[in-house]
């Protein structure tokens, strides 16, 4: 470089094109020896200085087979040096290269960059980059060969990439053949974190549902992927928003997955009256009553299922079929009949926990059935939940001639109910009045901005410029108000002058 500047001083014959041609060309030179020297990020300084691009660096080193790749479009590449670009290492080329980030490569809108990139990601089996990229490439919009990059797919482990390709360039149902297959052949260990990046690009394919022909593709594979994998397909079909009776209809391969479908719908607190209808359906025709039994206590299920439909339904002498009768029953006003069912078969302690989880309403019944009909159970029953249910109508029906020793601790269980829902009002109380005690101090002390509703508000008047208030107000200290846009400031009394916290404390002294 120096020789040159020497020579530019020297020799008038040397133009200034002619040292701007030979700088480039020193400096390209040096660019590649760093290279060479695995002295990159030189390298890019030297590419910088002399004006050289990225992709004229990586086109060269692809001419001359330092970046090794298949791709017939090098044959065509002109090369910007040879002398020190033959010379380079191709593990070090091959660095050069990949050391770049996605960015850097999307940048150059290259296709051939592009596609050799994509094809070294697919040589190293880097699954997670070589997805990214396919996504940055697609959305760059840069348009790459499908068939070149596709050639080079070897085996499964590349699946969820390959699928990815394949959608963008409108092989739809090869890609979701290739995600049906992913998915089937996932280990436990490694279902989630695949699961995660199959929902994400499942996602992605029904964001674009406004296109008719793609939402009939994903519906005719949806026996399949709920199949492969219900929770997956169940939770893209939420987030998506697919048709719920669509759903149903193509769940036909498993009767297990139509109900684990309907149950991830009452999971997801559907509104949908079919769903529970036919959930208690399909509960009933496999007796299972203890899942019915879940269904009849959540609180939700009655909004859209009247009890009194059920109430004609066998369900067996089983613990589990009694107490989902029992949840019927009660839900149909009918609760006595089925604690018959219950009591007749022994089944007291499930019965208990049944009322209990009902509610002090369901104790108090069941109460006033026991004192009917069997009076040492009831005096247990009273004893233990005492607290929990009404007592005042409880001892109004308990036998005159009773012996106070059998129902003590009702008594005491009453009584003491009775003193924990007294202190807790005292406690209500106290803190009720701390709470308004404060807000009155800060009243007194600070300004304070009230916000009112345009309908109830009172024909009061800015204390400052004597307007009707009709939306927000300052309250100050002293006890008169005024619009904000009539206080010099929300800090300063707009009458005296003096800073708020002054004027409280001259009113605390007083």
């Amino acid at each position: 470089m120096s020789e040159i500047l020497k020579a530019r001083e020297t020799s008038p014959a040397m133009s200034e094109d002619d040292v701007n041609l030979w700088t480039k060309k020193i400096l390209t030179s040096a660019g590649f020896v760093s290279i060479s020297s695995g002295k990159f990020d030189e390298a890019k300084t030297f590419f910088g200085q002399c004006g050289i691009k990225f992709e004229e660096v990586v086109k060269t080193l692809l001419k001359f087979g330092k970046i090794p790749s298949r791709h017939l479009g090098v044959k065509k590449v002109e090369p910007i040096e040879e002398k020190f670009a033959k010379r380079v290492a191709p593990e070090n080329g091959l660095k050069y290269f990949m050391l770049n980030s996605l960015e850097t490569i999307t940048k150059t809108s290259s296709s051939l960059i592009c596609e050799v990139y994509l094809e070294m990601l697919i040589f190293q089996k880097e699954k997670n980059l070589l997805s990214r990229a396919i996504d940055e490439i697609y959305f760059s919009g840069i348009s790459i060969s499908c068939n070149f990059v596709l050639s080079l797919f070897q085996d499964d482990e590349m699946l969820f990439p390959k699928a990815k390709l394949l959608w963008y360039f409108g092989e739809h149902e090869k890609s979701l053949k290739h995600l049906l297959s992913l998915i089937s052949n996932s280990e436990d260990n490694e279902e989630n974190s695949k699961n995660e990046e199959i929902e994400e690009f499942f996602n992605f394919i029904l964001s674009q549902t406004s296109d008719p022909a793609i939402l009939d593709i994903f519906i005719s594979f949806l026996d399949e992927i709920i199949v492969a994998s219900p929770e997956l397909a169940f939770r893209i079909i939420k987030e998506n928003h697919v048709n719920d009776k669509i759903v149903m209809q193509k769940i036909t391969k498993s009767r297990p997955l139509k109900i684990r479908y309907l149950e991830f719908l009452v999971e997801q607190k559907t509104a949908k009256k079919f769903v529970f209808e036919e959930l208690f359906k399909e509960y009933y025709k496999d007796k299972n009553f203890r899942a019915f039994l879940q269904l009849a206590e959540n609180s939700e299920t009655w909004k859209f299922v009247k009890a009194r439909k059920l109430i004609d339904l066998e369900f067996g002498s089983s613990v589990d079929g009694l107490l989902a009768k029992c949840a019927v029953f009660g839900e149909a006003g009918q609760l006595k009949m089925a604690f018959q069912a219950l009591i007749s078969g022994g089944f007291y302690h499930e019965l208990e926990e049944f009322v209990f989880r009902r509610g002090p309403a369901a104790l108090t019944e069941l109460a006033k059935y026991l004192i009917e009909i069997d009076s040492s159970h009831a005096a247990d029953f009273l004893g233990k939940f005492g607290r929990f249910f009404d007592g005042k109508a409880v001892l109004n029906l308990l036998p005159a001639d009773a012996p106070i020793s059998q129902y003590s601790k009702l008594m005491r269980a009453i009584s003491a109910a009775s003193t924990q829902r007294k202190k807790i009002f005292e406690t209500r109380n106290a803190l009720l009045t701390e709470t308004l005690l404060t807000i009155i101090d800060d009243i007194k002390d600070k300004n304070v901005m009230i916000e009112r509703s345009e309908e109830n508000w009172k024909n009061n008047k800015c204390k400052v410029s004597g307007k009707r208030i009709e939306d927000d107000f300052y309250l100050f200290p002293k006890g008169y108000i005024c619009l904000p846009s009539a206080a010099a400031s929300a800090f300063v009394c707009p009458l005296s002058g003096s800073l708020l916290s002054s004027f409280s404390a001259a009113q605390k002294s007083k």
